[in-house]
C-alpha cells in the first residue's frame, strides 16, 4: 500500500513537472514572439 502510494506521488510529480516545464517554455516562446512582433511593428511604423 505504501509503495503504491509512493509510486502515485512520483507519477503525479513527474506529470506536474512536465506540465510546469511545458508552460514555462510556452510562456517564454510567447514572450519571444511578442518581442519579435514589436520589432516588426517598430520597423513598419518608423
Amino acid at each position: 500500500m505504501l509503495n503504491c502510494h509512493e509510486n502515485i506521488q512520483t507519477v503525479l510529480s513527474l506529470l506536474f513537472g512536465k506540465a510546469y516545464v511545458y508552460q514555462w517554455l510556452l510562456f517564454h516562446g510567447i514572450l519571444r514572439d511578442v518581442r519579435r512582433q514589436f520589432a516588426y511593428i517598430r520597423l513598419f511604423v518608423v
